[in-house]
Formats: C-alpha cells, structure tokens, sequence
C-alpha cells in the first residue's frame, strides 16, 4: 500500500507526507531464487509556487528492503529536486536526484520539455546518470498521449539507472502501450503491454527480460472512491536460458480526503 497527506494545497508553499509498504510472498516453490521480500519507505514532498507559471518541488525519501535467507536490512535514502515552468505549448523543466545506498552514491541529472496539443501530448526527459561505481550512463523518457473520441492511446520508453526488485542497481529499458476505453459514465477497461530488459550495472551478473500483457478495469464506487481490478500475464526469461511464466490478480480501492480550513 501506499498513502499520502497533502497539506496547504492551495497555497504558495505545500507539504506532502508519504508513506508505503510492499510485501512479497512465495510458496509452494523450491527455487533457492524466489525469496520473500518486505520494503518500507517514508517521505516527504515540499512544494513551492514560485510565481504563477514556475513551480519548484523536493522531495526526500527514505527506503528499507528485507529479503528471506539474507542478513541485515539494505536502507536507501534519496533527494530529488525539480523546477518546472509553464509555457503556452507545454512545459519546460530541470530535474537532480541523488540516490545513497549501500554501494555508494547514484546520480542524475536531466531536463524536460512537455508539448500539449488539443488532442495530444508529449514529454521528453533527457539526462545522465553516474552509478555507484563511478560510470556514466545516457538516461531518459518519452511519454505520448492521444485522446480519440471515446478512448485514448498512450507510449512510453524509458532508459534509466535504478534498484531493482531484488535492491541491485540494474540498467532499466522499456517500452510500454496502453489503451483504455470507458465503458460509462463511471467504469473503463483498459490494456497494456510492456517490454522490458534489465541489466546490473555490476559484472558478472545477466541480462534479464521481461514482456508483460494486462487488462484493467477501473470504476467509480462512489464519489472519492475508485477501484481497480487488473490481470495480468508475465513472461520472464535470462541470459542463462531460463524462463518463468506467471498469471497475477489484482484489486486496489483509492480514497481521496479534502478537508479544508
């Protein structure tokens, strides 16, 4: 799960708390690989409106990551900073992270520049990551999103340095596509499909890829309310030859609170 508690929201200067915990768990298996996992993260989120078209955030988190069969606990902390500026066609905006775990330090730099169409709408990041053993990597997004009349289209590709789940620092490209349709006034179906390779920045560790097909479906429950219910089937194969197939279910309900002053 995952919460937040957005303060000041219509002021100058907000606050975001956050806060989340994710749990994996396997059984009836015998692969010395599959190892239950537990991940906890806090944060928090400070806004700034630095004038009506320029707005700056940062954001500070803090991570821990257990995992079955392996001593200790990894913590990872992170400071993320952006400035964003408004412009008649879009936006235009430069991003920093820095990332400290176990192995050393991860940083990023890049700039972006959204584009809006009356229909459309497209962002690219553009940036350089060094990771935690000194090498430099190209790192960026590209978003795109058309609306049609009663659905929408949207394509993502991503290059990044990030942890993977297993808390190793991998090389990260994926393309994504996805197409959602409403169904009423209050309900929408939606699919995807991704591709993704992921590569450890450390030797002698192998390329894994990973090629995943959903469906969604979303309703309105009420107002504030929202509930998400997705299928999805994951094919998951590595340099060594092998290959892991896997059906997941999900059910997620969102709660929005206002309370106001």
């Amino acid at each position: 799960f995952n919460t937040e508690l957005e303060l000041r929201r219509e002021a100058p200067f907000g606050i975001t708390l956050l806060a989340g915990y994710t749990g994996l768990r396997y059984s009836d298996t015998t692969s010395t690989t599959l190892q239950d996992q537990d991940r906890t993260n806090i944060g928090m989120r400070f806004r700034f409106n630095i004038n009506p078209v320029l707005q700056g955030t940062l954001t500070a988190r803090h991570e821990t990551f257990e995992e079955n069969g392996t001593p200790g606990t990894r913590e990872t902390t992170s400071l993320d900073g952006s400035l964003r500026q408004s412009l008649q066609t879009g936006s235009f905006g430069l991003n920093a992270n820095v990332t400290s775990v176990e192995e050393g330090e991860r940083y990023t730099l890049s700039v972006s520049r959204g584009i809006e169409g009356p229909l459309w709408q497209a962002t690219g990041t553009f940036g350089v990551t060094q990771s935690t053993s000194g090498d430099s990597f190209p790192s960026g997004t590209l978003d795109y999103r058309r609306d049609f009349q009663n659905s929408a289209m949207s394509f993502n590709l991503t290059h990044a340095i990030r942890s993977g789940i297993d808390d190793t620092e991998r090389e990260f490209t994926a393309a994504q596509f996805g197409y959602t349709r409403p169904l009423d006034r209050d309900s929408s179906l939606s699919f995807n499909a991704t591709y993704s390779e992921t590569n450890p920045t450390a030797a002698g560790l192998g390329t894994t890829s990973l090629g995943t097909l959903g469906l969604g479906y979303q309703r309105e429950l009420a107002p504030g309310w929202r509930m998400n219910m997705g299928l999805n089937r994951r094919v998951s194969t590595n340099t060594a030859g092998d290959t892991a197939r896997d059906n997941s279910l999900s059910l997620s309900v969102r709660r929005d609170l206002t309370a106001r002053r």
